[in-house]
């Protein structure tokens, strides 16, 4: 099993994505790390390690507020480098850049973890019905929270998450999602993510695997600790960017 904890370096792209060429945009990063901007970057570039197939990387970043921030598309922009593009709406804070590759429905064979921050960018916009604005304006929305066992709906998809065991250690999660006709939605990207929210360890993603129509599950997700966690479910369909519920659970000791 290879395992990293930490990428040998990344690349952020600090340039203006040209319209409907951003794969030009992305052949333009420089590696950094740990790296401060003054503007949100518009793509993540990573380089990975030649053991391991690029094609089985997928690069998921995450917004100050726990949304996804990138578009949930992983695409292979040069040999060996693995690349998103970020969304609109984002702005100033502290960004979590992870890489896995593995089984879904397992916890990663291999992984790595990343940060950047933007300080002073320009602050995007609440969502307004009096004075509509550009999405590129409008700030990524807060994601929905709820209970487990509880039908969250973000974007007119319904996700209800199962939680294994309230104890603490390794637990199974299992998200059922829906349309807003209550049909199964088959064929999505689904990834759980689990945060102590008293001790900060991070949250590594863990790639769900489909094992019905509309069911998604991974088994094993460390969840070490008792205390507050939140499981963010992100829910991917192809041509739409990934929308995030927050499901809060207490495990005890």
């Amino acid at each position: 099993m290879h395992r990293v904890t930490r990428m040998t370096a990344i690349g952020i792209v600090a340039v203006a994505l040209l319209a409907g060429n951003a794969s030009s945009a992305l052949a333009q990063a420089t590696p950094v790390d740990g790296q401060v901007f003054t503007a949100v970057p518009q793509a993540v570039e990573i380089p990975i390690d030649p053991a391991i197939d690029p094609q089985t990387v997928q690069v998921i970043v995450i917004a100050p507020n726990g949304a996804r921030a990138d578009d949930g598309v992983s695409r292979t922009t040069a040999a060996g480098v693995r690349s998103t593009i970020l969304r609109p709406g984002l702005g100033d804070g502290d960004y979590l850049v992870y890489w896995i590759s593995g089984e879904p429905g397992k916890r990663a064979d291999a992984f790595g973890e990343e940060t950047f921050t933007v300080s002073g960018s320009t602050p995007c916009q609440p969502p307004s019905n009096a004075t509509p604005r550009p999405p590129a304006e409008e700030c990524l929305p807060e994601p929905p929270t709820g209970a487990p066992g509880v039908a969250i709906v973000a974007d007119g998809i319904s996700v209800t998450l199962q939680v294994s065991d309230d104890n603490a250690g390794p637990v199974d999660l299992s998200a059922t999602v829906t349309d807003a006709s209550g049909a199964p939605i088959e064929g999505a990207t689904v990834v759980f993510r689990a945060r102590h929210l008293e001790m900060n360890h991070g949250e590594l993603p863990y790639l769900a695997a489909e094992t019905a129509p509309g069911t998604y599950q991974a088994t094993g997700v460390g969840m070490g600790m008792g205390g507050h966690w939140r499981i963010a479910v992100d829910v991917t369909l192809p041509d739409q960017a990934p929308i995030t519920v927050f499901v809060e659970q207490t495990m005890v000791e």
